[in-house]
């Protein structure tokens, strides 16, 4: 199995190693929440019901003021397909994703893949939600819209200057 994307921290930022990822997590308290995503690609040659998704979060337990460690475990033979919440916050995640990298982008002066960037991202937006009929969904996918059109503009513009 292979770790193809963590949606919302820097894989260059030494989060990624071979197989295990390291994602350092803000001091939480009571009733704050992190998510991460990370997108995973299955070996072909193992078997799906090989496959297995091991979590731990080890935390300072501030009431018992020792160290303490949970973990979980999830095989991709359980899965039956992505829950809406799963794929509502993925969607986000990777709309998010692509406005980043379009700024990336955007930051080298490299125009028509900052175009791209954004295109992509509503392109698989656009193909997971047809109707854009969630709140959430839809309001980022508006931001980026706006951004498609802005930075159209700048390509456009940037191809004449450079003819």
């Amino acid at each position: 199995m292979k770790a193809l994307e963590i949606y919302g921290y820097d894989r260059t930022k030494g989060a990624l190693k071979s197989n295990h990822i390291r994602i350092p997590l803000e001091n939480l308290n009571g009733g704050l929440t992190m998510v991460a995503l990370i997108k995973v690609e299955l070996d072909k040659n193992v078997l799906r019901d090989n496959h297995k998704i091991e979590a731990s979060l080890r935390y300072f337990d501030v009431h018992t003021q020792q160290s303490a460690q949970v973990a979980a475990h999830k095989k991709a033979g359980n899965l039956n397909g992505t829950s809406a919440s799963v794929k509502k916050n993925f969607t986000i995640a990777e709309m998010a994703q692509g406005l980043q990298k379009m700024a990336q982008h955007y930051q080298k002066k490299e125009v028509k893949a900052a175009a791209l960037a954004i295109d992509n991202a509503l392109f698989k937006a656009e193909n997971r939600f047809p109707d854009l009929n969630d709140e959430d969904i839809r309001r980022v996918y508006d931001i980026l819209k706006k951004y498609q059109k802005d930075i159209k503009v700048l390509a456009q513009n940037n191809s004449e200057i450079q003819e």
